[in-house]
């Protein structure tokens, strides 16, 4: 499905391919290091408005391969999209987190912020937070009510 036409003056006229389905677009551009490309819309939050999203690949393979993600996102509801940097991060925290509980992972992150804020971490235990908040209980009942003459 080339969409690139060379006219009797030797240029090449890039246009875009139709789209793929739900406003998904394939680019080419050739002559470039990464010429094939992939386009859509999504909702841009800092602009609070839709916009369009780009990338581009060195494989045509890579492009189509993202489109098929792309579509298949669109059709479970997802209303944006991770960049290839985020789903790099994504992975490595997967691959780094494997074994383990999100339990234990939760755990060992507030133990590096305290560590690396230099404050210790709040060792409250629950029986001791229950009983802190059933002693402000008892002293809000033990208040007595103000009588209806008084606020007159």
């Amino acid at each position: 499905m080339t969409t690139k036409r060379q006219p009797e003056s030797g240029l090449v006229v890039e246009k875009q391919q139709p789209a793929i389905t739900g406003g998904i677009r394939n680019i080419d551009r050739p002559g470039r290091p990464h010429p094939f490309g992939v386009q859509w819309r999504e909702f841009d939050e800092e602009k609070n408005q839709m916009g369009r999203k780009t990338e581009f690949f060195a494989k045509e393979a890579e492009r189509d391969k993202r489109a098929r993600d792309l579509v298949a996102m669109k059709r479970e509801g997802y209303t944006s999209t991770m960049t290839r940097e985020e789903i790099a991060s994504w992975t490595a925290f997967q691959a780094a987190t494997t074994g383990y509980s999100w339990m234990e992972v939760v755990a060992n992150h507030h133990a590096f912020v305290a560590s690396a804020s230099n404050k210790k971490a709040p060792a409250i235990k629950v029986t001791k937070w229950i009983d802190d908040y059933l002693v402000e209980v008892a002293a809000m009942v033990s208040v007595p009510p103000q009588s209806a003459e008084r606020g007159r």
